[in-house]
């Protein structure tokens, strides 16, 4: 999952919890292809928040920790779940820190390796659209 996403390396501990935490939640033949979860639990999980490790994430940024003219979101890069249920782990690439949340929106077809080619990509659609700004 790492090296797919083009994560760092030092991102190995966050794929290896990720993938862990994703075994628990897939059929396991002992159990009689039943998901692990359900039978620790007792109920249905649902798995629909289930998201591609290393993608494009907009993490919400409370109104208190911003001004009126700031942005309300912050690009960041899902690396897994939080203890908490539908809690998110994200890494802030621009403040070089992990951030924990559930107020979030997800472009999982960019991944993390993908940052830089998509950035490239706006630049030649603007060049397109005003060719005298980016002579």
């Amino acid at each position: 999952m790492r090296l797919h996403s083009g994560l760092p390396q030092t991102f190995w501990v966050d794929a290896v919890h990720t993938a862990v935490y994703l075994i628990n939640r897939g059929p396991s033949v002992p159990l009689e292809f039943r998901l692990p979860e359900e039978v620790w639990r007792g109920k249905e999980v649902q798995l629909s928040y289930l998201k591609v490790f290393g993608c494009v994430s907009y993490v919400y940024i409370d109104s208190d920790a911003r001004n009126k003219l700031d942005a309300k979101s912050k690009k960041c890069f899902f690396i897994g779940y939080g203890d908490e249920e539908f809690e998110f782990r994200f890494w802030d690439d621009q403040n070089r820190k992990i951030i924990r949340s559930r107020n979030v929106i997800f472009n999982e077809t960019v991944l993390y390796k993908d940052r830089s080619s998509v950035v490239s990509r706006v630049r030649d659609v603007a060049a397109i659209v005003h060719p005298q700004k980016y002579k």
